[in-house]
């Protein structure tokens, strides 16, 4: 027999991710932010390693798809970010109210503190079963 899984089971980790499982409205945007080093915490991705930070939410940055072998959420571009401290960005996390979600690597870049950074859209697969 054939490995399957419903779509709206690998949706259900999407949407925690994006904040659209969360029914409280006082938790469901997302903190992204472009740091310095891999964060392991949520207090070192939107503090210890914080380059610039911004905010995504449920409604207007994630989109839900089909991927090529699954299901993905993409996140949308964000443009014009103030950069809080100089140096260079290596990784782009997402947290929310109390947890860090996702970690994911950036093209390296310096950046210096005043300045604004685009932080391109970029997309989380969950693979289909095999």
């Amino acid at each position: 027999m054939a490995k399957w899984t419903n779509d709206s089971v690998l949706d259900a980790l999407l949407k925690f991710i994006s904040g659209a499982a969360i029914s409280n409205d006082t938790d469901n945007n997302r903190n992204l932010s472009v740091d310095s080093s891999q964060p392991t915490t949520r207090t070192e991705a939107i503090t210890t390693y914080k380059l610039a930070t911004t905010t995504l939410t449920k409604v207007d940055d994630f989109t839900i798809a089909n991927d090529d072998s699954g299901r993905k959420v993409t996140t949308a571009q964000k443009s014009g970010v103030t950069v809080d401290a100089s140096g260079t960005a290596k990784y782009v996390a997402i947290c929310d109210g109390t947890n860090l979600l996702v970690v994911t690597t950036c093209t390296e870049q310096a950046l210096t503190e005043g300045n604004t950074v685009t932080i391109p859209a970029f997309k989380i697969s969950v693979s289909d079963p095999t």
